[in-house]
């Protein structure tokens, strides 16, 4: 119903994403509603893992709104040239989406179309959601959609999406990780996912270790699945630990290389070109349209009631237990080297235990951080407020929580900038300014916090026992 096209902004330099809706739609109000409906979802959320939109006009005769450009392509891209992803690779890529998807559930937003086509990359390889066209907030849910609608791609909705989009809450969305993870690392979809553990045949080509994730998240019953975001992304950071690291030979996420093509883009701007469109950054590639279209009809499965009440899986320390209770019964008695070798795999088991507790902190810490970024972007409104460039100051903060280890810099330059800015103690802009420092120096106090948790786990990682509980294959 749109198109995007790139934007020059030739004051700052910087390239946006502008997205127009169709003349053709203009006049027609379900569409148009639907057009404003994904804005106002969009400027909703600010999180590094989805498209931040920047300014919306929907009372002019051509409506539009304004987002940062993905200059690295989208997955289904990445897909569509290499093939089915590495594991290490789709599992990040998961995580990310998870998280983005996090912040919108907490606002109230469902997506309803996650798919590799709507996870764009920009240019330091961030993923990035966007296309939440049919994605109603708490506000619009009840007139955008129909009873017995049924919106999204079929491959990739879950079951009662597909029989009453209208019901549905966050757990359509898990569903729709699941099922993008899996096209990820096999390079196809299935209309049958949820069916997988009954048909072992649907996930050839998946790693066994991704199984067990893959078909809990896709199960046929909601309440069977994971039932929140948090809860998912815990499972991935869990398999990202155990995984191996991907060949040294993969190629990158970033399509190309964003600071050339950026260049050279700006040259085209300079020039007479700039009197044709310079194409659409933030949608997948045309050619690759038909290959990745599902055309595959929806089946009605007859499940019994029994094979949708799935156990979860077993978990593998059980076995562990078991040789510890062993182990003590043969204590006694046996010679001096198999006391030691007993004792050895003891300190393991510890060691293994330990390690487990440490990565279980670290990754509530890691959530905890991520959702309290979320609630501190309210720095850059501020700053903007107080009078400093949007686009430098928007950059200032998107490249800083890109990469955590950046945070502290990122932290020192906003410092300046309010500095600058900074107005007299008895202007009405005064409390925009306390807002801001407030705000900075509990990022400094959480970023500490996450320092500390990440050195902890380092340090237990590289401990004695642990080693010993990787060399055993513990770990």
């Amino acid at each position: 119903m749109s198109l995007v096209y790139r934007a020059l902004d030739r004051e700052t330099q910087e390239w946006g994403a502008i997205k127009l809706l169709l003349p053709k739609y203009i006049d027609k109000p379900e569409i148009r509603h639907r057009f404003a409906t994904e804005a106002k979802a969009m400027m909703s959320l600010r999180h590094r893992n989805v498209i931040h939109v920047f300014d919306v006009n929907n009372t002019t005769v051509q409506p539009f709104f304004a987002m940062e450009m993905a200059e690295g392509g989208c997955v289904l891209d990445w897909l569509a040239q290499y093939g089915a992803m590495p594991p290490r690779m789709a599992v990040d890529i998961a995580i990310q989406v998870c998280k983005g998807l996090g912040a919108a559930h907490r606002h109230g937003v469902v997506h309803r179309d996650v798919k590799p086509h709507n996870i764009l990359i920009n240019r330091w390889g961030v993923c990035k959601i966007t296309d939440f066209g049919i994605a109603p907030t708490r506000d619009t849910a009840a007139s955008l959609l129909r009873t017995g609608s049924i919106m999204g791609t079929l491959g990739y909705i879950a079951p009662e999406q597909r029989a009453n989009a209208k019901v549905v809450d966050e757990r359509c969305d898990i569903y729709a990780v699941g099922a993008t993870l899996f096209t990820m690392v096999t390079g196809r979809t299935t209309m049958d996912l949820f069916f997988a553990d009954q048909e072992p045949d649907i996930l050839e080509g998946v790693q066994e270790i991704l199984k067990p994730l893959i078909i809990e998240a896709t199960r046929y019953r909601r309440e069977d699945r994971h039932q929140t975001m948090r809860d998912l992304t815990k499972a991935l950071y869990v398999v990202m630990d155990i995984l191996p690291e991907d060949p040294s030979d993969t190629p990158p996420l970033v399509l190309f290389n964003p600071v050339e093509h950026s260049e050279h883009l700006i040259r085209l701007a300079s020039s007479e070109s700039t009197k044709n469109p310079l194409g659409n950054p933030n949608t997948a590639n045309s050619d690759h349209f038909e290959t990745w279209n599902d055309t595959a009809q929806p089946s009605a499965p007859n499940i019994p009631r029994q094979t949708l009440l799935r156990d979860r899986p077993q978990q593998p320390n059980r076995r562990y237990k078991k040789l510890g209770k062993q182990m003590l019964k043969v204590l006694f008695g046996t010679s001096p080297l198999l006391v030691l070798v007993l004792l050895a795999v003891g300190i393991a088991v510890s060691g293994r235990k330990t390690v487990q507790r440490a990565q279980a902190s670290f990754v509530e810490t890691n959530l905890a951080f991520d959702e309290m970024l979320e609630s501190e972007s309210v720095i850059v409104d501020e700053l903007i407020r107080l009078g400093a460039n949007q686009a430098v100051t928007q950059r200032v903060w998107t490249e800083g929580i890109n990469t955590p280890e950046r945070i502290p810099d990122m932290t020192q330059n906003l410092r300046e900038t309010l500095d600058s800015h900074e107005p007299n103690p008895s202007s009405p802009l005064m409390h925009h300014a306390r807002t801001a420092q407030n705000r900075l120096e509990r990022i400094d106090v959480s970023y500490a916090e996450w320092t500390q948790t990440r050195r902890s786990l380092q340090q237990i990682e590289a401990s004695t026992p642990a080693q010993m509980a990787t060399k055993l294959g513990l770990l």
